[in-house]
């Protein structure tokens, strides 16, 4: 996935969280959106925006 493609997917996580009531959806959606955060940082760090 492209970096932006990653940003997308948090964005559309984000908007599911929003109505979800189901808690196991919940944490999968939260744990999936803590993956994808961790994997932008690190990408944005590897480019050296970081700094």
């Amino acid at each position: 996935m492209t970096y932006q493609e990653l940003e997308q997917k948090v964005i559309k996580n984000r908007l599911i969280l929003r109505h979800c009531t189901d808690r196991e959806t919940r944490r999968r959606i939260i744990r999936e959106n803590h993956e994808l955060m961790t994997e932008m940082d690190r990408r944005w760090i590897a480019a050296g925006r970081g700094q």
